[in-house]
């Protein structure tokens, strides 16, 4: 909170945490943000009272590109790390959403869930790796209702495309 002069109702614990915070509009204002880490919501600026707040940011650089995006959780090193403007998403675990920039309603739980999404949104993810970062992650298809046969793929292969609205179990 080193530039912050008006937003109230903040919390900054760890080196750097909110470093960037400020937005003057010539009152006081409540931004609502939690960073605890290292450079957690460290570039957080907002531009108005209505964007850059209701943050959480737990963990070394979590949030940590963040300027005007708002309403995220981010639990865990690197979560949601390059998030820039993306809104409402939940990530947790260690790299979780880590490359998401503009993506928005997100929800990515377990190590490396969704790092490789940056601008998709509406998605919801369950993922864990095992022993030497092996996942294994099954697919089930929920947006119009139907069942279909789970995919299951190794971490090795390429990012999934993560336009559809699919939910994503583990599976060793």
């Amino acid at each position: 909170l080193q530039n912050n002069s008006s937003a109230s109702q903040n919390t900054a614990i760890g080196s750097s945490a909110l470093a960037n915070h400020s937005y003057n509009p010539g009152f006081a204002w409540n931004s609502d943000n939690v960073a605890v880490g290292f450079q957690a919501l460290y570039a957080n600026h907002p531009t108005s009272v209505t964007n850059g707040c209701i943050n959480t940011a737990v963990g070394s650089t979590a949030l940590m590109s963040n300027t005007t995006g708002w309403a995220n959780t981010a639990i865990g090193a690197l979560a949601l790390n390059a998030n820039t403007t993306g809104e409402g998403n939940s990530a947790t675990g260690v790299y979780a959403l880590r490359f998401n920039t503009l993506g928005h309603n997100n929800v990515a739980n377990g190590t490396s869930a969704m790092q490789y999404n940056t601008t998709a949104g509406q998605n919801e993810t369950i993922e864990s790796c095992g022993v030497e970062s092996q996942c294994r992650t099954a697919s089930h298809r929920k947006s119009d209702g139907q069942s279909f046969p789970c995919n299951l793929r190794d971490a090795r292969d390429p990012p999934q495309d993560y336009r559809r609205r699919d939910v994503h179990f583990l599976s060793f």
